[in-house]
């Protein structure tokens, strides 16, 4: 991945994205979650202790329904799996754990690395 800029702009409400260089879609998606998933780790250190597993629940249904709200928006006609329930879904992933392939749910595009800088 060579290296680019991208930089988010909150005007009025609205939001601008833009790039020194055009990305991939996935290269984007990999860049913007890295992001969210260093904020949401910084989120989680700066909590108290006693609080951090509340606080780890709390931010990952956050971006369960933001992702949710962000597809919803995108193609709100769209439903790939319309016969597909929450509780087959919970049952199938509790059936893959269960026979040991939780590595099943490994994610093929890790995060990239975070790197650390001063200020």
């Amino acid at each position: 991945m060579e290296d680019n800029t991208i930089t988010l702009t909150l005007k009025d409400g609205k939001v601008t994205v833009e790039q020194e260089k055009p990305l991939d879609l996935s290269v984007y998606l990999q860049i913007m979650l890295t992001g969210i998933l260093t904020a949401m780790n910084q989120i989680v250190a700066q909590a108290p202790e006693e609080e951090e597993q509340t606080v780890k629940e709390e931010l990952y249904d956050m971006l369960n329904h933001g992702a949710s709200n962000v597809l919803s928006t995108f193609a709100p006609d769209l439903e790939l799996r319309p016969n597909l329930t929450e509780r087959a879904i919970l049952k199938a992933e509790d059936e893959i754990i269960e026979n040991g392939g939780a590595d099943d749910f490994k994610n093929p595009n890790p995060p990239l690395p975070i790197t650390k800088h001063k200020h």
